[in-house]
């Protein structure tokens, strides 16, 4: 059985591979001090039901900070379509292998959501996870 710090795992393993070079980090980001705030990757997962498909969510989270060229912070439209582009070509439907596991995931839906906290906006990529928790019998 796949648990979720193995999806987690393997999220994290194929968005440092995708978007090399932004930090990507499981469950939340470090803080960081307004006005010096990079950009980053929060991949999430939620629970997984326990039968013979397990399925269930994560969410990966593309922070990007704020542009503050006009005066007032604006979200970095240019640079949040690319980085979505990047999400819809690599995680569109996928299937995968992991410690002798099988699944497949899938973008269930994608949006773009404002952080205040972090004067940030973020592309949030939303996947359906369905792994394979059989075992077959040899008789």
């Amino acid at each position: 059985m796949m648990s979720t710090e193995d999806i987690k795992d393997l999220l994290y393993r194929k968005l440092k591979e995708v978007y090399y070079g932004i930090p990507v980090y499981k469950d939340r980001h470090p803080p960081y001090k307004k006005g010096k705030v990079p950009e980053r990757i929060v991949v999430h997962m939620g629970t997984m039901s326990n039968t013979p498909w397990s399925m269930g969510y994560a969410n990966i989270n593309i922070l990007v900070p704020c542009l503050e060229s006009m005066g007032y912070k604006t979200p970095n439209n240019t640079r949040l379509n690319e980085l979505q582009q990047i999400a819809e070509r690599n995680f569109l439907s996928c299937y995968f292998e992991y410690g002798g596991n099988r699944g497949k995931y899938s973008i269930e839906d994608l949006s773009t959501e404002e952080d205040p906290d972090t004067d940030s906006y973020f592309v949030n990529v939303r996947l359906f996870i369905k792994v394979a928790n059989l075992s077959l019998i040899h008789i």
